[in-house]
């Protein structure tokens, strides 16, 4: 378990945030659930930025991370003495508040106290997908990074997969599955992260398989086997959305070594709802792995997915926690809820996925009504 201490940033003036392996953020919309991403996101640039050669590093409040926050004073709450403030891992990053000569588009980052070499933002590889990934594209543009990576917008899939395919790269055996036959395998033996990959987009997407080809050394492509229809090769933009939005989810957590931590917005989007509920699935599974995961969704079919991999005895009940963000009397609430080893919540606060049944109730009495 992780605290991760906010001050003075945006909606919140003062939150304490628990962070487990498998942490899941839900709730009302503007409530701090991408507050506390973006929290993550400027402490890790600050690590990119050389926080540990010299102080202060200077970070950008835009673009670096897919960031789009403006000037400082749009994202420093009016109550704040001191500044913006995290705290994680036991290292305290300040924020103080500019110069006014200053260009505010940018900011400077104070180490007050710790040793970033025991936080899990400084591991080399760091995983984030925004909310917004690219949909199909054809050819894909080849771009260089410190390690391989889908990118914030899953814009070096294709890249990230060709490697993959070159190099015969090898998958930790805990991250196997969930194909029945790659599940027999001795102890601590590896199986490739393309079968891997193969095996996981087959269990959202029944009898589809995912092929890549690389056009020279600056360009590659995905195309998508549809073996319901004949083994068809299809073009990654004949085949809507969803593959290529839930692709990356997939390589950026087969990729990832233990003991890193892959931030993910909106699994969801353009998903069917049983995909949606494999995803959570997946995300489980790769926690369970070592995986340290934190995710973002409105989906309560996410969470079901979660529920399920505890239940199946495929994650941990005590390595799972649900943030429920609310607002309430005009005050940004954090409701954190807990799993037995049934994957049953441990409460259920109002407003926490309840609007079926609210409409259901408000149906059924509309019927009695009007007869």
């Amino acid at each position: 378990m992780r605290t991760l201490k906010i001050e003075g940033f945006k909606c919140f003036k003062s939150q304490t945030i628990e962070l487990n392996k498998l942490t899941v953020l839900t709730g009302c919309n503007g409530a701090g659930k991408s507050t506390v991403i973006q929290s993550l996101l400027l402490m890790r640039q600050a690590i990119d930025n050389g926080i540990l050669k010299h102080e202060p590093a200077e970070i950008s409040l835009n673009e670096q991370y897919a960031l789009q926050l403006g000037t400082y004073d749009d994202i420093v709450n009016g109550s704040s003495e001191e500044g913006i403030k995290f705290e994680l891992d036991g290292n305290i990053y300040l924020l103080p508040f500019p110069d006014p000569k200053e260009e505010h588009i940018k900011t400077k980052v104070l180490l007050k106290k710790g040793n970033l070499g025991s936080t899990i933002l400084n591991k080399t590889e760091f995983y984030y997908l925004n909310s917004e990934r690219l949909g199909p594209r054809e050819i894909a543009d080849f771009k260089h990074a410190n390690y391989i990576s889908c990118g914030c917008h899953g814009e070096r899939t294709a890249q990230a997969l060709i490697y993959i395919d070159q190099t015969s790269a090898k998958v930790d055996s805990a991250k196997i599955g969930p194909n029945s036959s790659l599940e027999i395998v001795p102890e601590n033996s590896q199986v490739n992260m393309k079968i891997q990959i193969g095996a996981w987009v087959n269990f959202l997407f029944p009898k589809i398989n995912i092929q890549t080809e690389k056009l020279g050394n600056l360009h590659g492509r995905i195309k998508v086997r549809d073996e319901k229809n004949g083994g068809i090769e299809n073009m990654a933009p004949n085949f809507g959305f969803g593959v290529s939005y839930v692709l990356p989810i997939i390589v950026d957590c087969i990729l990832a070594p233990q003991g890193s931590l892959v931030i993910v917005e909106n699994p969801e989007a353009h998903l069917h709802p049983s995909a949606q509920s494999r995803i959570g699935y997946f995300l489980g599974r790769m926690a369970n792995a070592g995986v340290e995961i934190i995710v973002e969704t409105h989906s309560d079919l996410v969470v079901s997915g979660i529920q399920l991999a505890v239940a199946k005895k495929d994650l941990p009940s005590n390595m799972v926690n649900i943030l429920y963000f609310s607002r309430e009397d005009n005050n940004d609430i954090v409701h954190t809820m807990t799993m037995n080893d049934k994957g049953e919540l441990s409460d259920w606060p109002r407003g926490f996925f309840d609007q079926s049944q609210i409409d259901y109730a408000e149906l059924f009495k509309l019927r009695r009504e009007n007869g």
